[in-house]
């Protein structure tokens, strides 16, 4: 549904920090999730539909901070779920 729409805007996250949206981008570009094209008029887009892009998949790309990390528990007798 939304593969190849152009983002317009990038937002005021990206106007006070460049470097962090610009290396954001990055890993979403090289995990294959977007698509990014440079110069004065660049642009960024979905590389594919985004009901074919998961929470995990951005999880993965972007290398999350452990404070986001997933864990597996082992359920322990007596305890209820």
């Amino acid at each position: 549904m939304w593969q190849g729409h152009h983002v317009r805007s990038s937002g005021p996250e990206c106007e006070h920090q460049p470097e962090l949206c610009a290396r954001t981008l990055a890993r979403l570009s090289r995990a294959g999730l977007v698509k990014t094209a440079t110069g004065k008029g660049g642009a960024c887009w979905l590389a594919r539909d985004a009901e074919d892009i998961s929470l995990l998949d951005i999880y993965r790309a972007v290398d999350a901070p452990k404070a986001f990390s997933i864990h597996h528990y082992n359920r322990t007798k007596g305890l209820a779920w």
